[in-house]
């Protein structure tokens, strides 16, 4: 019998369970490197690639239908809208709905390079929705920075700085390489069976 591709309840809770240990993961990441505050804004996000690429990987593998790329995207913008981090969600909607179009045409959602790619796109559509509030209301969040961040003044030379922008893109972009590595490496020893169909 045929296996619908429709996201079942089962498969909703599947990504709800993942979303939240990415969700831990990336906060983890974020606390972690506060003890080294002046390096935590050029590898934060690279971090973070590197550290749930492979849940995300085996979340994709396992659920293998249309729609899990976006409703994670959007269990976890509801994360983030939570945490006052608004302006990122258009830009990860946006990856989630390219990555889901990518998915479908290619048949992807069981391939892991294709996954792999998809968990990149997102990280560079995180990259670029920090440079939201430096752009918008520069002011204000730069004012909010200082007062509260102890790496405030990082951010601030960072995110007005092109040189600084394309550092932490590289650096992102060789972490989700090896994330990518590691992760298809693991899957394919020791998840033989992840996926359900």
């Amino acid at each position: 019998m045929e296996q619908s591709n429709k996201l079942t309840i089962r498969d909703l809770v599947t990504i709800g369970i993942f979303t939240g240990i990415i969700y831990i993961l990336m906060g983890v990441v974020g606390f972690g490197l506060t003890l080294v505050t002046p390096i935590r804004v050029y590898v934060e996000t690279a971090t973070m690639s590197l550290l749930t690429m492979l849940p995300f990987l085996v979340l994709c593998r396992r659920v293998a239908k249309p729609g899990v790329v976006l409703v994670f995207n959007l269990v976890l913008s509801v994360f983030l809208i939570f945490m006052g981090m608004w302006y990122m969600v258009p830009f990860i909607i946006v990856s989630a709905l390219i990555s889901e179009v990518i998915m479908k045409v290619t048949n992807g959602y069981t391939n892991n390079k294709i996954i792999v790619f998809s968990q990149a796109l997102h990280y560079v559509a995180v990259n670029i929705s920090m440079m939201i509030p430096f752009t918008f209301f520069r002011a204000k969040y730069v004012s909010e920075l200082r007062s509260t961040k102890p790496y405030a003044n990082e951010m601030v030379d960072l995110y007005l700085s092109f040189n600084g922008q394309l550092l932490v893109g590289a650096i992102t972009v060789a972490f989700t390489l090896i994330a990518a590595f590691i992760s298809i490496k693991m899957v394919n020893k020791h998840f033989k069976s992840v996926s359900r169909n």
